[in-house]
């Protein structure tokens, strides 16, 4: 088999990004994600996702994100890390996380090789953090601090959620500004399992241009054009400051055009569209003796890429616990 140089879909849509799941398990209970404890009876294991990787490296594939459920609840996270880094061709390594655990382990992540860090943060009120992630914010802002010890690069991911935590978007601006964080605000996406008692799609999202809308009433923003290659994120700098705050719009502004990424979620099926319902197993792929069945296997799942998603008809069927975002 002679391996083509690039993963290109059938919208040409070159696949450069792999974002991986290395755990459904959460230490939190988002009201969007509607994940938890739940035991992982068959992860894959470091060695298999380094394989998988490697492989990838083959056909382009040169950005990586861990994520979960928690990523940091897999021990020993370091280690896939450490072999991560080592694969020829994947110049970027992240991770997103809700930052609890990252007190202890921020100094072996960064010696790892991890390069940057994102944490979640819904809100900066203690009672409606624990409202909408079911924790101890006080946790999750030591993770942020001791994260930028070490880390150039930290950046905070508030989901919008109207009625409940969008009158904090001024309180955000200024604990980045004050803390030389970037913060970015991400619609409410629909979940196929969220807690829905709590949190209802159409009652509680709020598009972005509406709350870009609301915060150019005290700010001057201005819009960087290009400001970050294949970036899923709109940008603006503040009162022409040198902060910047993103604004990624799944919904009122889908990127599916420009859509870069596959996911691999910690079970080992191969994902080509997040709200799409195609899945393949790669356990088969990692019996064969050689890279090129799994390389196989990522290019039969970049053909099925969708063109773009349903989100705007509240269509998914995204598990946000076991794919990670």
């Amino acid at each position: 088999m002679l391996l083509a140089p690039f993963l290109n879909d059938k919208q040409n849509r070159r696949i450069t990004y792999l974002r991986i799941s290395v755990t459904s398990d959460c230490n939190l209970q988002c009201l969007y994600c509607a994940t938890g404890k739940k035991p992982d009876n068959s992860l894959l294991g470091f060695d298999e996702i380094t394989r998988i990787v490697n492989a990838a490296s083959k056909i382009g594939i040169s950005k990586i994100r861990i994520t979960g459920g928690e990523p940091l609840l897999r021990d020993n996270l370091s280690e896939l890390i450490k072999q991560i880094t080592k694969i020829k061709g994947i110049n970027d390594i992240s991770i997103t996380t809700n930052g609890y655990r990252l007190p202890e382990l921020a100094f072996e992540l960064k010696s790892a090789g991890l390069q940057r860090v994102n944490i979640s943060l819904d809100s900066l009120i203690p009672e409606i953090y624990k409202k909408i992630n079911g924790g101890n914010i006080e946790n999750a802002l030591k993770g942020i601090f001791v994260a930028k010890k070490y880390f150039d690069d930290v950046r905070i991911n508030m989901v919008v959620l109207r009625g409940i935590n969008d009158n904090e978007a001024e309180d955000f601006i200024a604990f980045g500004k004050k803390n030389n964080l970037t913060v970015r605000f991400l619609e409410l996406m629909p979940n196929k399992n969220p807690i829905t008692k709590n949190v209802d799609f159409n009652q509680h999202f709020m598009s972005n241009e509406t709350l870009i809308a609301k915060l150019q009433k005290i700010y001057k923003l201005t819009k960087i054009e290009n400001g970050e290659k294949s970036s899923s994120a709109d940008w603006f700098l503040v009162n022409n400051t040198k902060q910047k705050i993103g604004f990624i719009s799944p919904v009122s502004k889908p990127f599916c055009a420009n859509c870069n990424r596959m996911r691999l979620t910690s079970t080992g099926e191969l994902i080509p569209c997040l709200h799409g319902e195609e899945r393949i197993s790669l356990r088969e792929a990692l019996n064969s003796n050689d890279d090129e069945t799994i390389i196989e296997k990522f290019s039969i799942s970049a053909q099925q890429k969708i063109p773009a998603h349903q989100l705007d008809k509240g269509k998914t069927s995204c598990e946000m616990k076991s794919i990670g975002g």
